[in-house]
């Protein structure tokens, strides 16, 4: 067994006893969701409170979202051509 796995459902596991607090995972987690509890030593991130995070059903502004990564990449595409389409033409561009 790993000190960090990856679950059926795509869900990032960790499983402290393992971790020899080296930090690679926190150097190479690309969305910084992996720090260092420094007073146990090991890697603490969000383990999604096994599927229904708590965080997301408690947060008074609806600024919190579980979404899956099929989702964000869609809400970024729509994101930018939201801003594309509302920049107007491009008047920098030359027109040969």
């Amino acid at each position: 067994m790993e000190a960090i796995t990856k679950g059926e459902d795509g869900v990032i596991l960790r499983n402290e006893s393992f971790c020899i607090g080296c930090q690679a995972c926190v150097i190479v987690c690309p969305w910084g969701a992996v720090v260092l509890d420094t007073d146990r030593d090991v890697a603490v991130s969000c383990d999604l409170c096994s599927g229904e995070p708590y965080c997301v059903d408690i947060c008074p502004t609806g600024a919190l979202q579980l979404a899956s990564p099929k989702d964000i990449s869609m809400k970024k595409r729509q994101f930018a051509a939201e801003r594309i389409a509302l920049s107007g033409p491009n008047t920098s561009a030359a027109v040969l």
